[in-house]
């Protein structure tokens, strides 16, 4: 299997695209925020380009994003500022190998991070209150066949295995985070960049969609779908 592409300014800019374009950031705080109570504060873990850490201070949660990746990290310092939301959302840049906390914050949120099967115990003691855990149903791409496959961290199985004897609530989540592209030379470049071999980028232009009164000319579909695990400390 070969890895996801590291992040560079290109694709965190079609990853940020992405997330405005479906509301992606809004529909997993919409879930997340059933289970957590107002006052409570929150850890996006492993937070990535941080899109959930920077809805939940938006909707006013005190929010840490935490992340290791320079990259990504980077990106935040500026964006946090400019959305205007320094006041509710702190960084963290360091791996959590290195973190030697108990129950840091109320709640610690996980979205495609994280080896639950293995280090679940891990993640459960930097929280107060609950850890909430989002992962894919399954290892198929909008990057069809022979292209590249997103590495999976946690398996449905495997988590469910060592949250036999805990409590918890598994909510399914299915929504769409497809990416729209201003050309048609940005999709075959897009998909390119994600691994598609010849086969797979013709596959998946197949299925790419005209879009009219916008300011990108094509999307890609691609729906997900997930889990989402809240489990109690």
């Amino acid at each position: 299997m070969r890895k996801m592409p590291p992040w560079t300014e290109k694709r965190i800019e079609w990853y940020q695209r992405a997330v405005a374009w479906n509301r992606f950031d809004r529909v997993l705080a919409d879930h997340i925020c059933r289970f957590i109570n107002e006052g409570e504060t929150v850890c996006d873990m492993g937070c990535g380009t941080g899109y959930v850490a920077m809805e939940l201070a938006r909707r006013g949660y005190e929010t840490t994003a935490f992340d290791m990746n320079e990259v990504t990290m980077a990106y935040l310092r500026q964006e946090v500022p400019a959305r205007g939301l320094q006041d509710k959302l702190s960084l963290i840049e360091g791996s959590w190998d290195d973190l030697d906390v108990e129950g840091m914050w109320d709640n610690v949120v996980m979205v495609f991070a994280g080896h639950m099967d293995k280090e679940l115990e891990k993640f459960i003691r930097f929280c107060r209150k609950r850890l909430i855990v989002i992962i894919r149903e399954s290892r198929k791409s909008h990057v069809q066949a022979s292209g590249i496959t997103p590495q999976i961290h946690t398996k449905p199985a495997d988590i469910e295995k060592v949250l036999r004897c805990r409590r918890y609530e598994m909510v399914p989540v299915v929504t769409e985070f497809g990416q729209p592209l201003e050309s048609m030379e940005e999709a075959v470049e897009y998909l390119k960049t994600f691994g598609a071999d010849t086969e797979s980028e013709k596959s998946a232009l197949k299925n790419i969609i005209r879009c009219f009164d916008s300011e990108y000319t094509y999307f890609l579909p691609n729906e997900k779908k997930m889990r989402m695990y809240v489990i109690e400390r």
